[in-house]
């Protein structure tokens, strides 16, 4: 008997914090930030999900660390049905 695998739907987001010390952005303490979708990828779990991710972009260092307050990079899976 062969176990079912189910693909899950991934995106890679980067944030981007713009700041210079202007008035316009709080001298520094209210930095712009964008998010950018970089890739989408299908894998079974959300390791599997960020080690595609890391492949495809190898000059980028993507490094995952689930309690870092200024993460440039998160993973978020899509739900069917959602966007």
């Amino acid at each position: 008997m062969t176990a079912k695998t189910h693909l899950y739907t991934f995106q890679l987001i980067w944030t981007e914090y713009r700041s210079v010390n202007t008035a316009e952005y709080g001298f520094g303490d209210y930095p712009k930030i964008t998010e950018h979708e970089l890739a989408t990828v299908q894998a079974e779990t959300l390791m599997k999900a960020q080690n595609k991710f890391k492949r495809m972009f190898p000059e980028r260092n993507i490094i995952f660390r689930v309690n870092s307050p200024m993460m440039a990079y998160r993973v978020n899976r899509i739900v069917e049905g959602q966007k």
